[in-house]
């Protein structure tokens, strides 16, 4: 068993590799210009943050820093969170057996950290209060090499299974219980982010459909928000009464690919009392957009 840390994907690969929107640069060391061979750790990198990067991305909520405030449930109440610092590590455990395909279990953590801005109306004065916040995110991948070929920067090897993402801050008390997704013929409900699945039998959604999220928190009081980040959207959910939240969002029509969802569930007093601290819980939900088929149109 091979077991690796990476403090930074910025040492290893470079500024283009670690900053979103650079990932398809070849200003890795594994382009076939460079080293003759990628080890099978570099290799296993390069299937997670470059040929899958959509379906491992750890960013899974949309940071609105430069979108203004949005509303939040109450009166004029408006939030949002401003990044200062991420990192994101990267742990590797190879096994290879002898009679077997070699596998890999991958463990993906990101920590954020910033500033919580509140923008609370009272009387009529509109008043800005800050909130210090940290969240850390896991999610887990698992690896086989089984693909073909000869190729040097991936070595055969090739994402099988995947977890969504869990992120908390410290000492948290929130918690999801589960999340129903129903859309079409759809009608999923997700009871540990955690569990890994295989890539193929991801929550899958149409194209062009209609997609109804029903959240169980257990807690009322609870604030919850729908984040799309590839839409650049967030919206509340709206709150049942009974610890339950609803919401509905519209998936694009001729989108084909891997997205996440994102549940943010945020504590009553995070968001309306001053002197509460930051308290968060956030299940990143992956899932793939299919075209309808073409008997579909007939």
């Amino acid at each position: 068993m091979i077991r690796l840390r990476h403090f930074s994907l910025l040492t290893l690969f470079g500024t283009a590799l670690a900053l979103q929107g650079c990932m398809n640069s070849d200003d890795s060391p594994l382009s076939d210009s460079g080293a003759a061979s990628a080890t099978e750790e570099e290799a296993i990198q390069v299937v997670a943050f470059e040929e899958e990067g959509d379906l491992t991305d750890t960013e899974v909520r949309f940071f609105d820093d430069e979108a203004g405030f949005a509303l939040a449930p109450i009166n004029t109440h408006a939030w949002k969170r401003q990044v200062l610092d991420r990192s994101r590590t990267i742990d590797i455990s190879i096994e290879q057996p002898g009679d077997a395909p070699a596998t890999a279990d991958v463990t993906i953590t990101s920590e954020v950290s910033g500033l919580l801005h509140l923008a609370v109306c009272e009387t009529d004065e509109l008043v800005r209060l800050t909130k210090e916040f940290s969240d850390t995110g896991v999610r887990s991948l698992f690896f086989e090499r089984v693909r073909p070929g000869t190729d040097l920067r991936h070595r055969g090897w090739k994402l099988q299974a995947i977890s969504g993402m869990l992120i908390e801050s410290p000492g948290t008390t929130r918690e999801i219980r589960s999340v129903r997704v129903q859309a079409g013929d759809v009608d999923e409900t997700i009871t540990n982010v955690t569990d890994l699945v295989r890539v193929g039998n991801l929550l899958t959604l149409p194209s062009g459909s209609e997609v109804v999220v029903t959240v169980d928190t257990g807690d009322a009081t609870d604030a919850v928000f729908l984040h799309r980040r590839h839409a650049r959207h967030r919206a509340e959910l709206e709150n049942n009464g009974d610890g339950t939240f609803t919401g509905k969002f519209n998936v694009a029509n001729a989108q084909r690919g891997f997205r996440h969802l994102a549940i943010d569930v945020l504590s009553d007093g995070t968001l309306y009392d001053d002197e509460e601290r930051y308290d968060n819980v956030v299940w990143g939900i992956p899932f793939f957009v299919r075209l309808p088929s073409p008997d579909a149109a007939e």
